[in-house]
């Protein structure tokens, strides 16, 4: 009975937002091994509540981070590559 309810609540868990910022522009984000965007403009993602890897992909550098998120909650997550020098804007 216990797991039944346990299992109902996991999955009627409001999800968490999430607000991406990226730099440079063209960093490349996986959450949990799926591609959700790029660093062009800030990402809401709304993801299960719980824990998710978050992979910053940029010129053959990347940052893996485990990221636990709340049920319902709004938070900020940023990431910056330092020391790289950005493609200029193609026109």
């Amino acid at each position: 009975m216990l797991m039944a309810l346990t299992a109902s609540l996991l999955l009627h868990a409001a999800p968490a937002t999430v607000v991406v910022g990226l730099k440079p522009a063209a960093c490349v984000l996986f959450v949990d091994g799926k591609k959700k965007g790029t660093g062009e403009k800030p990402l809401t993602l709304k993801l299960s509540p719980g824990k998710h890897v978050f992979r910053v992909v940029y010129k053959g550098d990347a940052h893996e981070e485990e990221v636990a998120l709340k049920s319902g909650a709004n938070s900020p997550w940023n990431w910056e590559f330092t020391g790289v020098e950005e493609d200029p804007p193609k026109e």
